[in-house]
């Protein structure tokens, strides 16, 4: 056995002994890259989180220190690198003497200047994620041989598989937190509104014939049901499959229109968007709009009015929705800030909570406006190069 297939197994065992530890992803993943740049004989490892349809390329995990080429953080545009050949043939490019194999001309080699490159593809799911690079500014002697393409295309098998399984307990925590908060705000909600429910029976059972304030009784059933629908929609966003979704903004806002509309014909709501724009963003987006389109008809009087206005920049999309109503309750102002406690009295409010947790879920803000004339509501989603939940490294920021 070779010098060069002896470093590659002990690179092999090595790796698996660090990823079956209790260490944390983003420590594990250093250590392996160290490892697998050794054993395949080049000098740095990169693990990359990329955006296809953005062009965007993004290091995660590095061999690389901190004023290196490529260290955690750094960005690039994927179309200058060789991971662009790796994500466009879906398997791993292995190139040991880029310039001399006829890659002279290439715009990543023209950029970046690596000589040997071995990338292979991270895929969740269906959708390709990242890659899993080993690169060095000089050229080897030899092609890599089956043995190291084999090995790298493992080590990013796995390391897909970690960063799916790290994916997945933090959408855990947040959908934990999420029913938590919810269900505080239920209890709260429930045992005050039954109460209420359970003072007017009993008036009713001593006075039959002069029933104690009817339209309150009413209204406290009505708050309940809109609730119970709230905690419906509620565990349908919990449950809502967390995969970034490209989405065209203008089919977003005339698809909430269209069913707002449909269910308040009394309202008009019209829209300016001066052009067409994509968003990479969660399928939750169209919820939040249409959120905010149901509260503006059904608290705007007798013939509300609305308009959602869409501006863009390259960092973020902003989405307004203006109405002409008697203007948002400080309760629920509070909760587009994202308050979940007391102050939450009613459906309404809860709606609203709705939609500053979505919005937050994409790193976004959401800023209110009163004034005489109505209430704007603006939510800004920032675009994922400029969105550290998105494209990050999956931690809490």
């Amino acid at each position: 056995m070779g010098t060069g297939e002896t470093k590659l197994e002990d690179a092999l065992v090595g790796v698996a002994d660090i990823l079956d530890s209790q260490a944390d992803f983003q420590a594990k993943t250093e250590e392996a890259l160290e490892l697998g740049a050794d054993g395949l004989g080049v000098e740095h490892a990169h693990l990359t989180r990329i955006v296809p349809e953005l062009g965007h390329w993004e290091v995660i995990a590095s061999t690389d220190p901190s004023d290196g080429a490529f260290p955690v953080g750094a960005t690039a545009d994927l179309r200058t690198t060789f991971c662009r050949r790796t994500i466009d043939r879906d398997a791993t490019v292995a190139l040991y003497d880029a310039p001399n194999q006829g890659w002279a001309d290439d715009i990543a080699y023209e950029t970046h200047g690596m000589k040997s490159y071995v990338g292979t593809p991270l895929r969740l799911g269906d959708r390709p994620v990242g890659t899993l690079c080993f690169v060095d500014e000089s050229a080897r002697d030899d092609p890599f041989d089956e043995a190291a393409v084999a090995f790298a295309d493992w080590l990013a098998s796995t390391l897909a598989s970690e960063l799916q399984l790290q994916e997945r307990e933090l959408a855990l925590e947040s959908y934990d937190r999420l029913v938590s908060i919810f269900g505080r705000i239920l209890r709260h909600n429930l045992r005050n509104d039954l109460t209420v429910v359970r003072g007017h029976i009993e008036r009713l059972i001593e006075e039959l014939d002069r029933p104690h304030d009817p339209l309150q009784l009413e209204s406290t059933l009505e708050r309940l049901i809109a609730l119970t629908e709230k905690s419906k929609e509620l565990r349908r966003i919990a449950e809502e499959d967390s995969t970034l979704v490209e989405q065209s903004v203008r089919a977003v806002v005339e698809e909430s229109r269209a069913a707002v509309e449909s269910e308040y014909p009394e309202a008009t709501i019209s829209t300016r968007i001066r052009e067409e724009c994509q968003l990479l963003a969660f399928p939750t987006l169209k919820t939040a709009i249409q959120e905010l389109l149901e509260n503006a008809a059904k608290h705007g009087g007798s013939t509300p009015t609305c308009t959602v206005t869409v501006e863009t920049t390259a960092e973020a999309v902003t989405i307004e929705v203006a109405d002409d109503g008697p203007g948002l309750p400080e309760h629920e102002r509070l909760a587009l800030q994202g308050e979940p406690g007391t102050r939450l009295a009613h459906s309404t409010g809860v709606g609203l909570w709705i939609v500053w947790w979505i919005v937050d879920s994409h790193d976004g803000t959401v800023q209110t406006s009163v004034t005489e004339s109505g209430t704007r509501i603006a939510l800004t989603i920032p675009r994922p190069p400029m969105n550290r939940q998105l494209v990050g490294t999956g931690q809490s920021q």
